[in-house]
């Protein structure tokens, strides 16, 4: 949502300047210098203010020039074809990036008929009076053309599982996720699955974990890692179960069962 006020800017203090924001948010800032260095990783840092910023003067923008907010920021949006022009800097001396999707305008369009975009609306309370706003952010995740993640999941002859991942647990959750991966697709309570982590030594390559991009790579590294576990496991069982492998499904606690009855679990199988 976005306020504007009728005093001229020029004439406004900072602290008129905040409030004409809104009537009912008030911000302010102390910072302090300090020789100790950051301790942790910051997401999307700075990210919310500039969009914050930029959605207001586009407001401000729109109402100078008589035209609606909501075909302001159409008009200024990424389209699929689109050319990134600043991977150039990010990229490594590539020539930037092409954007092969990209949905911001169906769910602006989404959004608008959501809440009535373009339709005054009273409050009953005279007391209240209703406005409509909008503001769009958009957040990349990690370098296109050069993250990437590799993963490894292991069934072990006791029926658990161990996945070996390069990404980074940051604070993040990725090792709950990468856990996660292996409970879902293999039908097993995450109390069997161990995860080994940023292990140079023991586990594959990873570019590294920064620029939100752990889940959607690291993450995904794992979920393929699983997935492609379990057609070998599904294979196996065919084998020994004498059925076919369409015919088999994975089911929970851990183990897997064919259509006529017949079962093994994970420990077994992977003795055999």
């Amino acid at each position: 949502m976005c306020g504007f006020s009728e005093i001229p800017s020029e004439l406004m203090t900072k602290e008129m300047l905040l409030r004409s924001i809104d009537d009912n948010m008030y911000y302010d800032l102390l910072t302090y210098y300090t020789n100790i260095p950051p301790t942790g990783a910051y997401q999307g840092y700075g990210a919310p203010k500039g969009y914050f910023g930029i959605i207001s003067c586009m407001g401000q923008l729109a109402m100078k020039l008589g035209i609606d907010p909501l075909m302001m920021a159409k008009k200024n949006i990424v389209h699929e074809g689109y050319m990134l022009e600043i991977l150039k800097g990010l990229g490594e001396g590539r020539e930037g990036a092409v954007v092969g999707s990209c949905g911001l305008e169906e769910a602006l369009d989404q959004g608008a008929e959501m809440i009535n975009w373009g339709k005054k609306e009273v409050s009953e309370d005279p007391d209240w009076k209703i406005g409509k706003g909008f503001a769009m952010i958009q957040q990349g995740s990690g370098l296109p053309g050069l993250d990437h993640a590799t993963a490894q999941c292991k069934l072990l002859t006791d029926g658990t599982f161990i996945l070996f991942s390069g990404g980074a647990d940051l604070g993040t959750g990725l090792d709950t996720i990468s856990a996660k991966c292996v409970s879902e697709i293999m039908r097993v309570p995450l109390e069997v699955v161990s995860v080994v982590s940023g292990d140079t030594d023991s586990c594959p390559f990873d570019t590294g974990a920064y620029a939100s991009s752990g889940t959607y790579f690291s993450g995904n590294a794992s979920l393929l890692a699983v997935k492609d576990l379990k057609e070998k496991v599904l294979v196996e069982a065919s084998l020994q179960l004498g059925e076919p492998k369409e015919e088999l499904e994975l089911v929970w606690p851990g183990k897997i069962v064919s259509k006529s009855g017949k079962e093994i679990t994970y420990s077994k199988l992977s003795h055999d």
